[in-house]
């Protein structure tokens, strides 16, 4: 009874205003006036090595010919419900000079409840979620770009 009470109230809070592709998706175009492609590509991906635990888990794809680099990475938060993982893909297109930043969430995130006996539930993104999306990608957008201006010393030349 407990468990059925808890997946109904999970259920009605999935069921507000369901998010659209356009807000699901946040992206930017980052200046590097100093930078060519390859420069940016290569800090790009020391940037994913540096930033999680294993660059070799969120990598899905890198072509230096196109500047092209995209993973999934997941985003953990802490709710009152429980904790919270929201799932993203990082896309990152360079050419010289400037890097395009996308991060797209997956329209559902995995929840694990802190009540019972509950989860992982699986719910879909709604409007409540936005803020926390906004934020993920206000950080590893500042992370990134802060990354790309000044790698950690000794990883350009020895």
């Amino acid at each position: 009874m407990k468990k059925n009470i808890i997946s109904i109230i999970m259920l009605l809070i999935g069921c507000a205003t369901m998010l659209t592709h356009d807000q699901l998706q946040n992206q930017i175009v980052i200046n590097f006036p100093n930078l060519k492609k390859q420069q940016i590509y290569e800090r790009s991906l020391q940037f994913l090595a540096h930033t999680f635990q294993s660059a070799k888990a969120v990598l899905e794809y890198k072509n230096l010919g196109e500047g092209k680099i995209i993973g999934n990475i997941v985003c953990i938060h802490y709710w009152a419900s429980g904790t919270v993982y929201f799932k993203y893909s990082l896309t990152i297109d360079t050419k010289d000079f400037r890097s395009r930043f996308t991060l797209s969430a997956n329209p559902y995130y995995d929840l694990h409840a802190l009540i019972g006996k509950g989860g992982p539930f699986t719910m879909p993104f709604d409007s409540g979620c936005l803020p926390d999306i906004q934020a993920d990608f206000e950080m590893l957008k500042s992370s990134y770009e802060k990354y790309i201006n000044n790698p950690p010393t000794g990883t350009t030349s020895w």
